[in-house]
């Protein structure tokens, strides 16, 4: 961003500038150039650690999670610099309330460090109120994780966070903080009992209703991720009420509502109610961002995905093509976001038989992700997985078999044994022992993939019939007509239900059924 002449650095220790509405601003001699080469440095070091680490797998694990910080700070510089800027002056005030807990000169000295751009002095003077343990020490530990997270020490972050929580535990700003970084941690069950009372709070103080749409948010947006969906939809749906009603149809906040709403209806197979919703997140985002801004490049990548899931190939194609051409120019070619849309289009291509397009897309994806996060992140093992279905389908099953195998070891291990993406990758390893001849492997790991789709999806939802109407062909192929016959009929109401007539999936079982009847007709 070019700045105008008022908005320039001055020289000295403090940078002050009058802002359109004639505000002063503190710039604590932090410009957004400034900021975005600081994360460089960050982002640097990161992947040198992700490279040199020969420690343990919480090491490993947490230098992902700062990296994955880093990659969102960049996919959105101005929103997370101006962040940065607010999260210091936060500790400039907080300093200001200390008097008494340190020695004068000791706050003066943070504050004017602090507002020269260096938050270190700052932090060490809130660690020592903490480390003292007399009175504001809630407010130190948050002032301190505040800063920590800003550099990435999530670590730490997350302690002081905790220890401010646990001395006021009614405090909505810690609890969100602390719950956010939970999450990022991916302590789930940390960040549902902090985000829970947290939502607890917001609903009984009721004056502010934004608020609490947040915390509806950011407890919906928990509740999807971890595959609880039946939890996540009723507050998605009342957040976005409040948002509408308190910022009018029109606004980011809003957009940001809608496309996770519509996500998780994606997910669950709900295709005319999140098409719909991704259809209004875009219209927002396209008036007031532009056409080239990275939160089009999402709506138009998510789209693209729902028309794909229906088989609808013709319209998602030039959505990820768009997609990609922006996501390109605005994050740079190496950017993680620049990886999901190749994985995605990769898929398509797969979806389609188109194979010599879809691996090079997939190899490209898979590259960038191993470079961003390390080998242990579950977007590596998707696009693992992704590249091992190209090489099954061309029955190159050497290949595909190690980097299933993979694929399950990272999802388990990041996401929990019950999670969609861990049944996925089972059901696709019975596919594989399937077409190999290894019947018995292959119902153990159907079933248990069926097991964890129907407990994190419903029974009703198409990723069910898909393991079902696998398993019925695996029945068939050994002569178990009836447990086929029963298994292909569940399979084909579930797909009635949810996809529309003439969809590919539809013919494709409802052939099978027909000729299993076929066949236990010439059997009587």
């Amino acid at each position: 961003m070019t700045n105008s002449p008022l908005h320039q650095s001055t020289s000295g220790a403090q940078s002050p500038v009058v802002n359109t509405d004639g505000n002063v601003e503190i710039k604590y001699d932090l410009s957004e150039e400034k900021f975005a080469a600081m994360l460089q440095q960050q982002q640097k070091d990161i992947l040198q650690g992700l490279r040199e680490t020969v420690g343990s797998e919480q090491e490993r694990t947490l230098l992902e999670q700062k990296l994955q910080g880093v990659q969102e700070k960049f996919a959105n510089l101005q929103k997370s610099y101006e962040e940065e800027l607010q999260r210091r002056k936060a500790a400039d005030e907080a300093l200001g309330e200390l008097k008494g807990q340190l020695p004068d000169e000791q706050i003066k000295q943070a504050k004017v460090s602090l507002e020269q751009g260096n938050t270190k002095a700052a932090e060490d003077a809130f660690d020592a109120v903490v480390d003292r343990e007399g009175e504001r020490v809630a407010l130190a530990a948050f002032q301190s994780a505040q800063l920590a997270e800003g550099r990435l020490d999530y670590a730490k972050a997350m302690r002081q966070y905790k220890k401010a929580v646990v001395l006021e535990e009614d405090n909505p700003d810690y609890l969100q903080a602390a719950g956010k970084m939970a999450r990022t941690m991916a302590d789930y069950p940390q960040a549902e009992e902090w985000l829970g009372q947290l939502l607890t709070i917001r609903k009984i103080a009721g004056e502010d209703r934004l608020a609490l749409a947040s915390a509806e948010h950011e407890r919906a947006d928990l509740y999807s991720f971890t595959g609880n969906y039946d939890q996540a939809e009723p507050l998605y749906k009342h957040s976005l009420e409040i948002k509408e009603k308190f910022l009018g149809l029109k606004h980011l906040s809003v957009a940001a509502t809608l496309n996770n709403l519509a996500e998780l209806y994606k997910t669950t197979g709900a295709y005319d109610k999140s098409e719909s919703l991704h259809g209004q997140a875009l219209s927002i985002r396209e008036k007031i961002l532009g056409h080239d801004h990275p939160d089009i490049a999402q709506s138009l990548n998510n789209l693209a995905g729902l028309y794909q899931d229906q088989g609808l190939y013709e319209k998602a194609e030039p959505l990820y093509k768009r997609d990609l051409e922006i996501s390109e120019k605005s994050l740079g070619k190496e950017h993680p976001d620049v990886a999901i849309t190749l994985n995605n289009l990769g898929e398509l291509y797969r979806c389609q038989g188109r194979y010599r397009e879809a691996v090079p897309l997939y190899q490209r994806s898979l590259k960038i992700r191993r470079d961003a996060f390390g080998e242990r992140h579950p977007a590596v093992g998707q696009t693992m997985n992704n590249l091992a279905l190209v090489y099954a389908a061309q029955e190159d099953y050497a290949a595909a078999e190690p980097l299933y195998q993979d694929s399950l070891k990272i999802r388990k291990k990041t996401l929990g044994e019950e999670h969609p993406d861990v049944g996925q990758s089972l059901h696709n390893i019975g596919d594989l022992y399937e077409s190999q001849g290894r019947y018995q492997e292959a119902e153990g790991v159907y079933q248990r993939s069926l097991e964890i789709t129907e407990k994190s999806l419903g029974k009703e939802h198409p990723e069910v019939a898909t393991t079902l109407n696998n398993l019925a062909f695996l029945f068939g192929l050994q002569s178990r007509y009836k447990e086929a016959f029963s298994f292909y009929k569940r399979s084909l109401t579930i797909m009635k239900q949810v996809f529309p007539n003439g969809h590919p999936n539809i013919d494709i079982i409802q052939g099978s059924y027909n000729a299993l009847k076929q066949k236990m007709r010439g059997n009587k």
